[in-house]
């Protein structure tokens, strides 16, 4: 293991969504949840549940190389 990182959690939110899924897989979620929604206010409650429980969320993220 080369790096970990600890930041907060941002899960939801658009700038962090292309930072961590790109453009391609952003227009990918968005174009699954057009097809397939969620029940009437999913996406808002789960929304809510990051925005309540922010204090205690934290993103963690590695970096790892195979050795040879």
């Amino acid at each position: 293991m080369e790096k970990t990182e600890l930041r907060p959690m941002a899960q939801l939110k658009p700038r962090r969504m292309i930072a961590d899924e790109g453009v391609p897989g952003v227009i990918r979620i968005v174009r699954h949840l057009l097809r397939a929604p969620t029940p009437a206010g999913a996406s808002s409650r789960r929304r809510a549940t990051f925005r309540g429980h922010d204090d205690a969320l934290t993103a963690v993220g590695f970096v790892l190389r195979t050795r040879g």
